[in-house]
């Protein structure tokens, strides 16, 4: 077998099916938020309360998953801080 009949062929980088996935994952991320919103509307009868209080939790949930992640990979490179 010659060597230019050998050749390694990489296929599409995947660009739609990340795509796909993140748009997947916000509506799934904003269906939870909405759930949690409705159910705590039902206790208080408030719903800018309600809106809120889910508005705060899922942003201090996002940034500190998201600060989480940062150390994780930054360990996974060899940079300790």
């Amino acid at each position: 077998m010659k060597d230019e009949d050998r050749y390694l062929e990489i296929g599409p980088s995947g660009k739609r099916k990340r795509t796909r996935g993140l748009v997947a994952f916000i509506l799934f991320f904003a269906g939870v938020g909405w759930g949690l919103a409705y159910l705590l509307m039902q206790f208080t009868r408030n719903w800018i309360l309600a809106v809120v209080l889910v508005g705060f939790m899922v942003g201090y949930m996002s940034i500190m998953g998201w600060l989480a992640m940062r150390k994780q990979n930054d360990n996974e490179n060899g940079m300790m801080k």
